[in-house]
């Protein structure tokens, strides 16, 4: 768990360089300002090119975490009787090269946050991952579990209809990936108190800032 933990936050951290690092001289952070066709602008394209990225960062993650916990779930024999892998996978097992749980997550969905709610209540029911998602967050009437999926439907759009989120703003991509830090480690921090495991956070974007700062804002190592 630590491990996919510490690999979704360098993801996170990319994520946070690469908004730093780009330069859009002919067309500011402001992007509906007197843009007409702002699903032309390359900054709207490059934020909506992201949320893909951030996806499949969060999905690693839960798909990670739960292989983890299958392997040593007491629930784990009728886990395995529930699935039935091919012959490819099958013989990966014989092989030594995956295990059975990382065989059966690959026929999983983790990219829906409701996906994965019920995959990891399938390994053990005591695991609340809808509730940690659906607390209240910074005084917000949107809940971090409704965030994410908005911008797994984003992903969708993009990836199948080739459909691009014009009020995806500088300021909002950076909100998307605070929020996803918050969800995650939400999950993270459920699933160590859950079993009893050492909770332990090594990496951080640094202090969320107000929105007319928020492009300098560095993300960090602690």
């Amino acid at each position: 768990c630590f491990l996919a933990f510490s690999r979704f936050g360098g993801n996170l951290i990319k994520a946070g360089i690469y908004l730093q690092s780009r330069n859009f001289p002919n067309h500011p952070a402001d992007i509906h300002k007197n843009d007409p066709i702002p699903d032309y602008n390359p900054r709207v394209v490059a934020n909506n090119t992201l949320v893909p990225f951030l996806v499949a960062a969060s999905e690693e993650y839960f798909k990670s975490t739960w292989v983890a916990i299958t392997r040593y779930s007491a629930n784990k024999e009728a886990i395995f009787k529930s699935y039935r892998l091919q012959g490819n996978q099958l013989l990966a097992v014989a092989n030594g090269l995956r295990s059975i749980e990382e065989q059966i997550a690959e026929t999983l969905s983790f990219q829906r946050l409701s996906s994965v709610c019920a995959n990891f209540k399938q390994v053990d029911a005591k695991l609340d991952i809808y509730g940690a998602l659906r607390r209240p967050y910074r005084r917000r009437s949107v809940s971090l579990f409704e965030s994410i999926e908005r911008m797994v439907e984003s992903r969708h759009d993009l990836i199948h209809r080739a459909t691009l989120d014009e009020t995806l703003t500088d300021d909002r991509i950076h909100e998307l990936i605070y929020d996803l830090e918050a969800a995650v480690e939400r999950v993270y921090r459920c699933v160590t108190d859950h079993y009893g495991w050492i909770f332990d956070k090594s990496w951080g974007l640094g202090r969320r800032l107000p929105r007319r700062r928020v492009k300098s804002a560095p993300p960090r190592v602690s």
